[in-house]
């Protein structure tokens, strides 16, 4: 799909120069009549001393290269890989939401959409990474990717817009089984511009793009559990308790809900999370986008190793109608043991 797009991008690039040189013939022919229609109807008036005519071919010869600088600009998609793009490490068997890779996008358009992404693979066994997929600021917005003969294409769940010359930067996690074995080696791979499903007519970037090799070793990784749970709180939408094991203390810093029922988002306002004394410990968040919203925890939450914290959902709900609010991949919730280094995940359970 993405040589195939990539073809069709070329092609269009390739006829954009005669479909310029077309119009601007047929403009030509369009203008000259104009052009002596205005100056026998304009030829004898004035304005401040100026010819109207004079005002109105100026006017026209503006607007004309506004137009062709317009129509000669190609929409750009500058790739290159982030600053804090890990340096690789080691990995514990079932560690979640691993990032491979951080990369940077910055678009020369208003109206830019990044569509999908496809990754590659290279390392020891495919079977070791238990799905694949892209984050920006601690939420997911693509689907989970599983690989396929080294490679899969990530669809975004959360269209990524950009407004000219912003830069977004984006990481790429992986799920690692906990059947892993030791020693073996991964990382990901971005192999050509042709990789970028979007609306940009050019990927500019070094490519191919080659993240940092990580290795499995032989330290368990810690539990979080989730319990689904109504709460008793006013205007609680739902709630969970979530549980740290004994290995460590469990630092919350975000958490991707996937919202379903018949009510509309716009009609669900003020998501928020509060700890079981009814303290707010999120801001609110943002939107939701194809249903999906993250919320990130102010300041981080942390749960003890050995303890549990109930956790509550709230909103504001303009309408009548069903609402759930629930985590739908295990790496929707990032956490950080105090005893791992980048950030990593350990296993997860949801119970309903």
């Amino acid at each position: 799909m993405n040589l195939l797009e990539g073809r069709l991008r070329r092609l269009k690039k390739e006829a954009l120069p005669q479909s310029i040189f077309i119009l601007g013939f047929v403009s030509a022919a369009v203008a000259q009549e104009a052009i002596s229609i205005l100056r026998r109807w304009t030829s004898n008036f004035e304005f401040y001393g100026i010819s109207i005519y004079d005002i109105f071919i100026t006017i026209i010869l503006i607007s004309v290269l506004f137009l062709a600088v317009k129509l000669t600009q190609k929409s750009l998609l500058r790739f290159k890989l982030s600053a804090k793009n890990p340096s690789g490490d080691l990995v514990p068997k079932g560690a979640i939401g691993i990032c491979m890779m951080s990369f940077t996008v910055q678009s020369s358009i208003d109206d830019f959409i990044l569509k999908s992404l496809e990754i590659s693979y290279e390392g020891d066994s495919l079977n070791d990474i238990n799905g694949i997929y892209l984050s920006i600021d601690g939420g997911r917005v693509s689907d989970v990717g599983y690989l396929e003969l080294g490679k899969c294409e990530l669809h975004l769940i959360r269209p990524i817009k950009m407004e000219n010359g912003k830069v977004v930067t984006i990481n790429v996690n992986c799920d690692f089984c906990s059947e892993a074995r030791e020693e073996n080696h991964h990382r990901i791979i971005i192999q050509s511009r042709d990789a970028f499903v979007s609306n940009a007519e050019e990927v500019i970037g070094e490519f191919p793009a080659e993240g940092n090799w990580f290795t499995i070793n032989n330290a368990p990784s810690s539990l979080l559990t989730i319990h689904y749970q109504p709460s008793s709180q006013p205007q609680a939408i739902g709630g969970m308790i979530v549980s740290a094991d004994t290995h460590e203390n469990k630092t919350l810093y975000s958490m991707t809900l996937k919202m379903r029922g018949s009510v509309g988002s716009e009609n669900v306002q003020n998501i928020h999370l509060k700890n079981s004394s009814g303290q707010k410990i999120t801001v609110d968040a943002k939107a939701v986008e194809n249903g999906y919203l993250t919320l990130i925890f102010d300041p981080p939450f942390t749960i003890p190793a050995g303890a549990s914290e109930g956790i509550s959902i709230h909103a504001d709900i303009k309408n009548y109608g069903s609402v759930q609010m629930l985590l739908e991949k295990a790496g929707d919730i990032f956490a950080v043991g105090e005893k791992m280094l980048l950030g990593k995940l350990g296993s997860f359970s949801a119970l309903q």
